[in-house]
């Protein structure tokens, strides 16, 4: 008290800020000491630590390697006009030397995509949504940089939103190992959280740094497929990496926009 009372008005004031603030840092502090405990325990891993042994014993996805899919079986469809215009003007002003320049190019694709008549505004893209996933005795969870699914809830509403299938991760420049158990752990935490459900079990993940693209396929009875990594030209408009790109992930979104269960 002799201290706030020796003290200007505006010191005073901020003081007063500062004695608030203090209860809220200490609260932070615990919850991240909590997550430091739990990161040191091998029962409880992050998207990022998990490996593929883990992510098994967790969700119950077998991982043993399937290749997905062949090509000819995959759904065609040409990019729009509007999409090379935009996919040109990026090559020309956004840099390529960050995780954040090269998302640009995920961007695109799925909005493109997803805006296309035929998915009647159905989808929306979902950025830092929370998964988990646990069983008896451990547990995985982390931020799915982008998961897609129905828009058709209030758009302001903290509940998780239905009919989440498609996730999308930023992998690192580098291109490593770890990225795509990273893209794997939150395709396969997403198709743990549809269990007991009534929507369908079908799962799909992209994998970009921009340049490298890489698809996975979780199906209804828990068995990873894994697609060839495919190369896009980030310097310039190659219509032959852009059609095979823009082609599995059009087929990917039809897939799930078939399978939804709440048609409308």
């Amino acid at each position: 008290l002799q201290i706030r009372n020796s003290l200007e008005p505006s010191q005073s004031i901020e003081l007063s800020a500062a004695v608030q603030v203090i209860p809220l840092l200490n609260s932070e502090l615990d919850d991240y000491r909590k997550i430091l405990d739990m990161m040191s325990d091998e029962n409880f891993k992050t998207f990022l630590c998990a490996d593929g042994r883990f992510i098994e014993r967790v969700t119950g996805v077998s991982i043993v390697y399937r290749k997905w899919p062949p090509l000819q079986h995959i759904r065609k469809c040409a990019p729009t006009s509007k999409f090379k215009e935009v996919f040109v003007e990026n090559t020309r002003v956004v840099s390529m030397s960050t995780k954040a320049g090269r998302r640009t190019y995920l961007d695109l694709f799925l909005r493109d995509i997803l805006a296309r008549k035929e998915f009647s505004s159905y989808f929306r893209v979902f950025s830092g949504l929370q998964l988990s996933a646990c069983n008896a005795s451990a547990q995985l969870w982390g931020s799915a940089d982008m998961v897609i699914g129905s828009s058709h809830y209030d758009e302001f509403s903290n509940h998780t939103p239905r009919n989440l299938h498609i996730v999308a991760v930023e992998a690192s420049l580098a291109w490593c190992r770890e990225s795509y158990w990273q893209c794997v752990a939150a395709a396969a935490t997403l198709h743990k959280m549809l269990e007991g459900g009534e929507a369908s079990r079908n799962v799909w993940g992209i994998l970009s740094n921009g340049e490298n693209w890489h698809f996975v396929f979780i199906d209804v009875n828990s068995h990873l497929w894994t697609s060839k990594v495919f190369r896009l030209d980030i310097c310039q408009y190659s219509e032959s990496d852009v059609d095979c790109i823009y082609q599995m992930i059009y087929h990917i979104v039809t897939s799930c926009f078939l399978e939804r269960s709440d048609h409308e």
